[in-house]
């Protein structure tokens, strides 16, 4: 009877065929070889395979599923040391969550101020001065509108909504990792 390669042990545990081999004690061609239906294996080695099968169809419940075995102590440290690194990532996104809230608070407030520094500048600009066009006051208030305007600019509505898009990403990266921390 012909072997289907996803019903064997090696496919099941997702063993390759060159650790599978070292194992048996045989060459990975030898292996491939016996997927195939090609050759059959050295008695020695067969017993190996055997003795594999018998071991994880033992461990099988009957769902087909494998029963949860004791914690392996290496797996265990690499648990808390994920574990570890996944609260600092944590960490390190809600610092983050704190600066970027931080500047798009500075940025609403420094739009702000540009906004009310171009309405005095208006203010400021009498009749008189708006027909003269080469005063001194003139020029001094239109320098501070530009630089009111480029301001206005820096900190306006598109920059404020790439930050506040930017600070979105990171609060639900920084939930994802919390959830994650929490279910390990």
């Amino acid at each position: 009877m012909r072997r289907r390669k996803q019903d064997s042990v090696r496919e099941k545990l997702s063993i390759s065929q060159q650790y599978l081999a070292d194992y048996l004690g045989i060459s990975r061609s030898l292996l491939a070889m016996y997927e195939k239906n090609l050759r059959s294996l050295p008695t020695k080695a067969s017993l190996k395979l055997a003795e594999l099968e018998l071991i994880y169809y033992r461990l099988n419940t009957k769902t087909g599923r494998l029963k949860i075995a004791p914690s392996h102590p290496e797996m265990e440290r690499h648990t808390v040391k994920t574990k570890k690194a996944i609260k600092a990532h944590a960490a390190t996104c809600n610092y983050k969550i704190i600066l970027l809230q931080h500047k798009l608070d500075t940025m609403i407030n420094e739009y702000s101020k540009a906004l009310m520094l171009q309405q005095l500048l208006d203010e400021l600009e009498s009749p008189e001065v708006k027909k003269n066009q080469r005063s001194l006051e003139n020029l001094w208030i239109q320098v501070q509108k530009d630089e009111a305007l480029k301001k206005m600019i820096r900190h306006g509505e598109i920059s404020r909504a790439k930050l506040q898009a930017e600070l979105e990403v990171l609060k639900a990266e920084a939930d994802i990792y919390n959830r994650l921390h929490d279910n390990i």
